[in-house]
């Protein structure tokens, strides 16, 4: 993991909504920036919200949802790809992992991607469809979209 004196981590939800949406436009993720004022409103209602920061630019950002208690939805994970690389996003999850270091359940959605796949399996996470002791089934609906 590459190290950047540069680089500060808050756990804030305070975040200027113009970089809120060129951090998620530059990962593509244009599903969330779609509605400019609907991003703002996800991440204050977030339960935990972790930022990475290059001087004033927002570079990366991790946010949870929670009760608390016995689970923790990791919602979003991302960084910025010229920054990509230097173990930021593993910081990110390390930050929301301590966060909820208590919690019983853990659990994300993520696309099929190998980087992705590789990515959470390397963090500790286990795909449902590979369990063998614990069975659980993903099920998901998604509003406006035809998944099948």
């Amino acid at each position: 993991m590459k190290h950047d004196s540069n680089i500060t981590f808050k756990n804030s939800k305070e975040i200027n909504q113009q970089q809120l949406l060129n951090l998620y436009n530059a990962v593509g993720w244009t599903n969330y920036t779609s509605d400019p004022d609907l991003l703002p409103n996800a991440i204050t209602h977030s339960s935990f919200v972790t930022t990475a920061w290059k001087e004033d630019q927002l570079i990366g950002l991790a946010r949870c949802l929670s009760d608390d208690a016995y689970m923790m939805y990791l919602q979003d994970i991302l960084v910025l790809p010229s920054m990509q690389g230097k173990g930021l996003g593993e910081q990110l999850m390390q930050r929301c992992l301590d966060r909820y270091e208590h919690v019983k359940q853990r659990v994300l959605l993520t696309d099929n991607r190998e980087q992705q796949v590789a990515f959470y399996k390397k963090m500790g996470f286990h795909n449902t469809r590979d369990l063998q002791k614990f069975h659980l089934n993903a099920f998901i609906q998604y509003k406006g979209v035809d998944l099948m």
